[in-house]
């Protein structure tokens, strides 16, 4: 049985590693927009289909599989929309630092085809208020969503089995998290400092359920 837990909570727990791209470099000007054609499945499916942002920058994986998400590259789009698709090929991850101090950034959605949140991918994203993230996500990196200040709650999707360290600390906008049973572990200090965190909600896949190391504020 889930159990929410009032109060501030730093969570101590051993994390998982995430995958890393490498593999040639691609840039967009947005000359084919057709390119960023998003092909995902919404959480919620009665939702229409956003159109992808253009500009972004993408990176092949090592094995010729999939793309990462390199940077924001020269998209101006104040709300991002990462497209599931990249040249005919899936879009698999959000590299490290991608988006690290893009502070004109308001909301971003993450599509099913996401499976990876690389460290510091959003950190200091100052102005971010909104993350859809994609039912395919299973990791969020080290710092992913740090300093964060205006993002007010977050939803984590039930494939997601680690959450790193620092993950969303310094969200001091963050009032409440749904942690689902899918998460086995949760490293420390994923949610310090996140000053009006008011409500977490604890899936039964950590060991032992629910369990709190330390809540400091």
């Amino acid at each position: 049985m889930k159990r929410t837990l009032i109060g501030l909570f730093a969570l101590l727990f051993a994390g998982a590693v995430l995958i890393g791209c490498g593999g040639e470099s691609h840039d967009d000007n947005g000359d084919d927009g057709k390119k960023y054609e998003d092909k995902q499945n919404d959480n919620n499916d009665d939702k229409p289909e956003l159109p992808a942002s253009e500009g972004l920058q993408f990176e092949l994986n090592d094995n010729r599989t999939s793309y990462c998400v390199k940077g924001i590259g020269s998209c101006t789009d104040t709300d991002i929309v990462i497209p599931s698709q990249y040249e005919n090929l899936p879009v698999s991850a959000i590299n490290a630092s991608a988006f690290r101090k893009c502070d004109t950034i308001t909301s971003v959605t993450i599509p099913n085809s996401i499976t990876s949140i690389g460290n510091t991918a959003f950190s200091n994203c100052t102005s971010l208020t909104s993350v859809t993230l994609g039912n395919g996500v299973k990791s969020i990196g080290r710092s992913a969503f740090s300093g964060c200040t205006n993002l007010g709650s977050i939803e984590i999707p039930d494939r997601v089995t680690s959450i790193e360290e620092s993950s969303f600390s310094g969200c001091t906008s963050l009032t409440n998290v749904k942690i689902p049973d899918s998460v086995t572990s949760i490293e420390d200090s994923a949610f310090a400092h996140c000053d009006a965190l008011t409500s977490v909600t604890l899936g039964e896949g950590l060991d032992p359920p629910g369990r709190v190391i330390s809540t400091e504020r």
